[in-house]
């Protein structure tokens, strides 16, 4: 239910415009941290999660399964922090977390990691995929290709919205509207005084896995800023309900406790461009730890159909 996503970023060639400046604005915020793969081709980067100081968030371990897909097919990689989450990159205020800012954050990191110019294979999760969508819609001249785990196009969660129970099963987005007080609660969440509480914040996990989610947001000062993500939503603009033209796959669950189907059944009609759209059965809304295998075999076959010639098919 928190913000999350991942990146994986290769070079495609060509001329950018000079992203100087833009890079030094928001520098603590893509900072790459680089796989010791060695590049047979242009320069490549990924872009991760959550991480306070030294210490590996949770979403830098879910990374794993774009990891393994990218490494299959030769493309290098390298992590980076969200905004919010870096100590060195948390504004103050919720305008702060609009999508724009958080777009031109993955625009920042493409440019500094392939400053020569260059096209991004785009993956998110949860957040992750709205902000990859969003980007996909504003900016194809950056994304190879685009891969959306559980979080359907912002145009059909409008629609789902609007017409199934989607609005009910996003209760937490409103209610994390108020200030002062979800921080409160979650603070003194407790699973064994509070178990329905803490099994609808779970959204499908694990409580262990809940308990280290939770533990990492208190005690590495992200909570405020993760919950920002949510109060920026009013700052939203029509831009994001663009039709995406890049090549994309869609992969969501049916049983995904947060997400009503109706999303990514309606997401089609906004993809105008190659289209792949998966459901995993029996699995719940953490797709990248409940299906890690599943997903990195379907991203294996999506990265590889976008390479030229003999690297095709790996």
């Amino acid at each position: 239910m928190f913000s999350e996503c991942s990146w994986t970023c290769v070079a495609d060639g060509g001329t950018a415009r000079d992203g100087s400046a833009r890079r030094r604005r928001t520098a603590d915020v893509v900072r790459p941290r680089r796989s010791g793969l060695r590049p047979r081709g242009p320069g490549t980067a990924r872009r991760g999660g959550r991480r306070a100081a030294a210490r590996v968030s949770p979403e830098v371990q879910r990374l794993g399964p774009a990891r393994a897909a990218a490494a299959r097919v030769g493309i290098p990689h390298s992590g980076t922090d969200q905004r919010g989450y870096s100590p060195r990159a948390r504004p103050r205020g919720r305008i702060s977390y609009r999508m724009s800012q958080l777009t031109e954050d993955v625009v920042a990191l493409i440019e500094a990691t392939a400053p020569r110019g260059g096209k991004a294979h785009v993956v998110g999760h949860d957040w992750g995929a709205a902000v990859a969508w969003t980007l996909a819609a504003a900016r194809p001249d950056v994304v190879a290709t685009l891969t959306a785990l559980s979080v359907p196009h912002p145009a059909a969660f409008m629609r789902a919205v609007f017409t199934s129970r989607q609005f009910l099963m996003s209760w937490y987005m409103f209610a994390f509207q108020l200030p002062w007080i979800p921080e409160l609660l979650i603070r003194r969440l407790d699973p064994s005084t509070a178990p329905r509480a803490t099994e609808r914040m779970a959204a499908g996990q694990t409580a262990a896995r809940l308990a280290r989610d939770l533990e990492f947001l208190v005690a590495s000062g992200a909570l405020t800023p993760a919950l920002n993500w949510y109060r920026a939503m009013p700052f939203s603009t029509s831009s994001q309900l663009a039709e995406v033209t890049v090549p994309t796959l869609f992969i969501n669950s049916d049983s995904d406790p947060v997400l009503d189907p109706t999303g990514g059944e309606h997401t089609r009609r906004f993809v105008t461009g190659p289209y792949t759209f998966h459901t995993l059965a029996g699995v719940g809304h953490w797709i990248p730890e409940q299906a890690a295998p599943e997903v990195a075999e379907l991203l294996r076959v999506h990265l590889s159909s976008s390479l030229p010639g003999p690297e095709r098919g790996r």
